[in-house]
């Protein structure tokens, strides 16, 4: 574990009672595709953009739990209804 999930330790038993799958790049690639899954970590990087086709923010974050690193999109709708929580 890096040092900077530290912040994270406190809420590991959490996380492995609701995430289905991990952020391990293997067990990531073995989910089919269509798959529904519930992903859950720590947000280490986000990087925030302007749509051209709308005008409205979106964001791209790294999230990061214990096994491993995914960076996600979080579409405008959801970026702007959770803004608060990221």
């Amino acid at each position: 574990m890096t040092g900077q999930l530290k912040p994270l330790e406190p809420y590991r038993a959490e996380l492995e009672g609701f995430v289905t799958a991990p952020l391990d790049p293997e067990r990531l690639r073995a989910v089919s595709s269509g798959t529904n899954v519930i992903l859950g970590g720590m947000i280490t990087r986000l990087k925030t953009r302007i749509s051209s086709k709308d005008n409205r923010t979106f964001a791209f974050a790294d999230l990061e739990d214990f096994t491993g690193r995914v960076e996600v999109v979080l579409w405008a709708d959801v970026f702007e209804s959770m803004r608060h929580l990221v």
